[in-house]
C-alpha cells in the first residue's frame, strides 16, 4: 500500500525517509487495540498455565479466579474502578439472570465428559496419540 501511495516519490527519497514511513506504519500496527488484546489474551493464558502448575487447583476454578482478579487489576491499572463496579452491578441485574441456557449447556457438557471418562475412549485416544 505504501509503495502505491508513494511510488513516484520513492525514486527521489533518501533511505531515512523511506525507513521512517515503514517504521511509522509498523508502530501504528504495534500500538493498535488488536495488539493490546493479543497481549492481554496471552497474559491470561500464561497466568493460567503458571498458576495451574503452582497451585494444582481445578482449571475451572482458576479460570474464575483469574477472570475476577484480572478484571479488577486491569480496572485499577487504568483507574476506572467505578466503571467496573457499575458494569458488575449491571451484569448481575441484567445478564446473570438470563444465563439459564448457558448454564444447562455447561452442566450437560460436564456430565457428558465425566461419563466419557468412565469408558475406554480416553485410553484409546492416548494410545492413538
Amino acid at each position: 500500500m505504501m509503495y502505491d501511495l508513494f511510488t513516484g516519490r520513492f525514486e527521489y527519497l533518501n533511505k531515512l525517509f523511506a525507513r521512517s514511513l515503514l517504521q511509522g506504519f509498523s508502530l501504528a500496527a504495534f500500538w493498535s487495540p488488536y495488539f493490546a488484546g493479543i497481549i492481554a489474551f496471552v497474559g491470561l493464558f500464561l497466568a493460567l498455565f503458571i498458576l495451574e502448575k503452582w497451585l494444582h487447583f481445578n482449571v475451572l476454578l482458576l479460570i474464575s479466579i483469574l477472570a475476577i482478579s484480572y478484571s479488577i487489576a486491569w480496572s485499577l491499572a487504568i483507574k476506572k474502578i467505578k466503571q467496573y463496579v457499575f458494569s458488575l452491578k449491571d451484569y448481575f441485574t441484567n445478564v446473570a439472570l438470563n444465563v439459564h441456557t448457558e448454564s444447562i449447556m455447561i452442566i450437560s457438557a460436564t456430565f457428558f465428559s465425566q461419563r466419557v471418562l468412565l469408558t475406554n475412549f480416553p485410553a484409546f485416544l492416548s494410545s492413538l496419540f
